[in-house]
């Protein structure tokens, strides 16, 4: 991996050689573009993939429609054994049209998650990476499910436009205690935030592992996904 560095403000030594390329990975999951078709709702799955939230997906080729107020895409395996630890995430998505969203809407990324079990006030402990519609890239933690998610600092810059009908990539790594989030640019991943969860954010220990994995929206018409991949990093 090439990786440019923008906006970022922390000292890492050797910062490169952690960027080596990862060893073959044991898990892998690819959105099943051309394999499935047609309008699907809350429950539908295929192989590890799970359709859930309030909302629809259309699934069509070269790319997929999210739509409705809240749709949601997992992944995960129906017993629940296999876990997601450390992993790349990428997703190639872009913005058509929206009824109205929330200012927290746009894209959202959740890993190492047992979000699917959640419910009002329940501890569904997450880590996000979000590029959201007015131009913001943070990372969030979420531990319990209707209580505020505790958004990484500076998680107010709005450096980074999302405009409508551009495909875009963004990706999110996940090894031990560190997240990093990239935005494709100009032939480069371009590393535009990173932290380190050392136990002081949010006063909750590192989210160690989760069985699931998944991209989100709020409150969208046309949504369009073309890549959702998942990667183990060993």
């Amino acid at each position: 991996m090439r990786v440019r560095l923008i906006g970022y403000n922390e000292s890492i030594p050797e910062y490169h050689d952690q960027l080596k390329p990862p060893n073959p990975a044991s898990r892998t999951f690819h959105l099943p573009l051309g394999r499935v078709s047609g309008t699907q709702g809350f429950g539908f799955r295929y192989g590890d993939l799970i359709v859930r939230g309030d909302g629809r997906i259309v699934f069509g080729s070269p790319y997929l429609i999210m739509q409705g107020n809240a749709p949601r895409l997992y992944v995960y395996d129906a017993a629940r054994i296999k876990r997601w630890k450390n992993v790349e995430i990428t997703v190639e998505y872009m913005r058509v049209s929206e009824d109205n969203p929330p200012s927290y809407a746009g894209l959202g990324i959740g890993a190492r998650s047992i979000h699917e079990l959640s419910s009002q006030q329940s501890k569904v402990p997450t880590y996000y990476l979000k590029h959201t519609f007015d131009g913001r890239f943070f990372f969030e933690k979420e531990w319990i499910h209707g209580s505020q998610d505790t958004k990484q600092p500076n998680s107010q810059d709005k450096s980074y436009p999302f405009p409508k009908n551009v495909w875009m990539s963004i990706l999110f790594r996940i090894f031990e205690n560190r997240l990093e989030g990239f935005q494709w640019r100009i032939n480069d991943w371009v590393l535009v935030r990173s932290y380190t969860d050392t136990g002081t954010w949010d006063g909750n220990a590192p989210i160690i592992d989760g069985t699931s994995c998944f991209i989100r929206t709020d409150n969208v018409t046309d949504f369009r996904i073309r890549k959702f991949s998942i990667c183990e990093i060993i």
